[in-house]
């Protein structure tokens, strides 16, 4: 009688150990799936120029949009490797720009003064002032 006590014990211990990592694993998929994601997509902040926003949105053929408070920019962007960006619009011709292992911050040049942009969005948030 003690060995099916304790098969019981052992079966009712499996079954909760899967349960547990079960429930791990449902709360940590979307970090899971996005952790070896480099992809340039969302929208990105300066702490040196507060009041501009680049956004990438992919699903837009990859379009790439700058705006402060003083001029829009709109053109594309374009993957040369897993963290090498290339943008292309009126105002940065060819420019690459190399994003962070985890795609949140990048590095780029603009008015002969180099920035970081840190994603505060991974939506690409559009402004539009054509009321």
């Amino acid at each position: 009688m003690p060995e099916v006590e304790k098969k019981n014990w052992v079966d009712k211990s499996i079954i909760l150990l899967l349960v547990f990592v079960f429930i791990i694993l449902a709360i940590n998929m979307p970090k899971i799936q996005n952790f070896d994601e480099s992809t340039l997509i969302g929208t990105y902040h300066s702490k040196k120029l507060p009041f501009a926003s680049i956004v990438f949105d992919e699903e837009d053929h990859h379009s790439f949009y700058y705006y402060n408070q003083s001029e829009t920019d709109k053109g594309t962007y374009t993957q040369k490797t897993d963290t090498t960006y290339v943008i292309n619009s009126p105002k940065f011709h060819n420019l690459k720009i190399i994003n962070d292992k985890k795609g949140s911050t990048f590095k780029i040049k603009i008015d002969n003064e180099t920035y970081v942009f840190k994603q505060t969005d991974t939506i690409p948030t559009i402004i539009d002032n054509s009321e």
